[in-house]
């Protein structure tokens, strides 16, 4: 009798010991490395798409804006130099030919009133040059003074051959306007016709310098209306800036700056550095993170050359703004993830700051979830979350058990997006971890129930919520969590009806551990052992058949076999150790009257129950070669191990061993499940 007793507690120890291995050591630290790895993979998912997706967003809009305004820019000044020129031409001529009609003013006449005109304009770089052609047609004279003669090179008029360009083109009867060359040489831009009564071509140009300038001080202008009221409290700013670089490698402001105030002791010019390396893009670009002219302040800018105008415009904003409405938006998203979270499962985030004193801390930038299970003010509770979030906002990576803004006790993983120092926490409550041990501990004894040889049968038992430890004495007090195996064979007043002894289900969840010969729920007489687990707070009860326990050699190899099985389900290295341990414990019970061979042939059989299923163990014992189960239909599940070579090279043997255990048993449960 001590020898089965012995070994049916034997039994349970190591189930005990196996399932709390299992379900609450590996199954705490497999929650530590899946909460870890979803925080790493949530933080690198919002770095992409909401740090980096949002700054190409914003510098897509830049461009946009620049190149649409840059494009509207270059066409109304072309558009301007054209109309402003023609028009100017059309009214002249037409006034000339009037005048030239007849019975009208002479030519000379004319002439000389238009070398009074050019005398006389406001603008010093405008001027109107008539010409005729020359008596071999092959050449022109001016018949008009040439205004500017004085700034002819070396005293000659005329030596580009490009300067002739416009007046041959008013000559040959063309009217029209164009960028040219004058007699100086000076770049203009000039609008010619023919005059047909006087026999003459008329030019108007004026210095395109000059037109150039005119046209960037209205656009400057314009710029700075934009930047009062379309920008106005916010750190976006359109710039106009000069293309022409210093002998500093700085250009020129041409737009008044909107933020001259935070520059310091001087504000800084600009430079090709921090327009990307080139005033000169005809196609949009972005620069992220160069200093401005307030020597402080990084910036996201956008800028496109006005190559008519020599001078180019930017967009920015302060990545400081930029990174604070994406941490906004990042702190939303993280709200709305958590909400949908039914379990205790939650992701909130911090942003790091700096207070006055030098001393970094971080603000929450998503809304807890749990709020109102705080016992007072949250974050109040010793050993918080503070140092974990520190420790996210501060970019490190981890796992850690601790206490969260509840003072609940949760596992933890967090890591962090490290462009905005936002900490990512990814946590569920340590309850909840434990609820799912408490479930897998009895889809374990069920599991190992159904695989059982006789009458053998593990139970699991939970206090109901609200009764104290040591406190169960009913059975309205406790659940069975495991299955009743033999629950077909309770008695007609059904399963613990009359005759049925509870206490030692009892006696295990109240804390006891012991061995007793009692009717189970049946109710039939049997032989128990029971422990207790403070790990998951469950008793656990190891029963079989006293009838069974007649013939010894019986329960010997269906306890071998029950905790082969159990044990190959919890790891392959334990059923090492079991299949040892048990094989010992036979031996020294049967030693005495036992043949070797006998024995060779029982650890044999107990092997071969252990690796193969019931049905093919009996065959193959019975000296079946080839065991062929026909099943008709059947779901199979396919799957990898991703990276399985590298994963294996980094960890131990047992580590692995361990690893492939839980993985392979997760995919049981699913099938078993399906």
């Amino acid at each position: 009798t001590e020898a089965k007793k012995s070994a049916l507690t034997e039994n349970l120890n190591m189930i005990k010991n196996a399932v709390e291995f299992f379900s609450v050591t590996q199954a705490f630290q497999r929650q530590a490395q899946t909460q870890m790895d979803t925080a790493f993979i949530i933080a690198d998912i919002l770095r992409e798409v909401g740090y980096k997706q949002n700054l190409n967003t914003i510098g897509q809009g830049q461009r946009n804006a620049a190149q649409v305004t840059g494009i509207l820019t270059e066409n109304v000044f072309q558009q301007n130099l054209k109309s402003t020129a023609m028009g100017t031409a059309t009214l002249v001529s037409s006034l000339l030919e009037y005048l030239a009609g007849p019975g009208g003013v002479p030519n000379d006449i004319l002439v000389e009133m238009m070398n009074q005109v050019n005398a006389k304009q406001d603008q010093p770089n405008r001027e109107f040059v008539l010409s005729q052609r020359a008596n071999n047609s092959k050449g022109f004279t001016f018949m008009t003074n040439l205004t500017f003669a004085s700034r002819c090179q070396d005293g000659k008029c005329g030596q580009n051959p490009d300067s002739a360009i416009p007046t041959r083109r008013a000559l040959n009867n063309t009217t029209g306007s164009a960028l040219a060359v004058d007699y100086v040489p000076e770049v203009v831009y000039a609008a010619y016709t023919f005059l047909p009564t006087l026999g003459y071509g008329l030019v108007f140009k004026e210095n395109y310098d000059t037109l150039q300038g005119e046209f960037l001080n209205m656009t400057a202008a314009a710029v700075n209306v934009v930047n009062q009221n379309v920008t106005n409290g916010t750190t976006q700013e359109l710039m106009l800036l000069s293309n022409v670089t210093r002998g500093d490698g700085s250009v020129a402001y041409i737009s008044d700056l909107k933020f001259p105030s935070q520059c310091g002791r001087y504000c800084r010019p600009p430079s090709a550095i921090f327009l990307g390396g080139t005033l000169a893009a005809s196609v949009p670009a972005t620069v992220v993170g160069q200093v401005d002219y307030r020597n402080g302040p990084t910036v996201e800018a956008s800028f496109i050359a006005l190559p008519s105008l020599g001078a180019s415009l930017v967009f920015k904003q302060d990545m400081s703004e930029i990174e604070a409405n994406i941490i906004a938006k990042v702190g939303s998203a993280a709200t709305l993830v958590s909400s949908q979270f039914t379990d205790t499962t939650e992701l909130y985030m911090g942003h790091r700051v700096v207070d006055a004193n030098g001393t970094a801390g971080f603000e929450v930038i998503s809304e807890r979830k749990f709020t109102n299970q705080c016992n007072g003010p949250c974050g109040a509770t010793p050993n918080s979350a503070l140092s974990m979030m520190l420790a996210a906002v501060e970019c490190q990576k981890g796992s850690v058990q601790n206490h969260d803004y509840r003072g609940t006790p949760v596992i933890s993983g967090y890591a962090c997006i490290p462009e905005l120092k936002v900490g990512v926490v990814y946590k569920i409550d340590v309850a909840q971890v434990l609820a799912n041990a408490v479930s897998q501990a009895g889809s374990y004894a069920n599991t190992q129930n159904q695989a059982r040889t006789g009458s053998l049968e593990l139970m699991v038992a939970q206090r109901h919520p609200g009764i104290a430890y040591g406190a169960a004495d009913d059975l309205e007090d406790l659940t069975v969590i495991s299955d009743l195996t033999y629950n077909a064979s309770c008695s007609v007043s059904g399963c613990w009806g009359g005759g049925s002894d509870p206490g030692p289900l009892f006696a295990a969840i109240n804390g006891g551990e012991g061995y007793t010969v009692a009717n189970d729920y049946r109710p039939k007489k049997t032989m128990q052992v029971y422990t207790y687990s403070d790990q998951l707070d469950l008793g656990l009860l190891l029963k079989v058949d006293q009838s069974e326990v007649e013939a010894p050699m019986y329960i010997s190899l269906y306890i071998l076999l029950f905790s082969a099985l159990g044990i190959v389900t919890a790891g392959v290295l334990l059923l090492a150790l079991a299949a040892q341990k048990m094989l010992k414990s036979m031996m020294d019970t049967w030693e005495k009257g036992k043949l070797a061979v006998q024995q060779q042939k029982e650890s044999f059989e107990v092997l071969v129950s252990a690796l193969y299923p019931p049905f093919a163990t009996e065959k193959l014992l019975a000296g079946e070669q080839q065991v062929v189960l026909e099943i008709p239909e059947v779901a199979i599940l396919f799957t990898d191990i991703h990276n399985f070579t590298v994963t294996s090279n980094m960890v131990s043997p047992d580590e692995l061993v361990e690893w492939l255990t839980y993985t392979f048993g997760v995919m049981d449960g699913v099938a078993e499940y399906y």
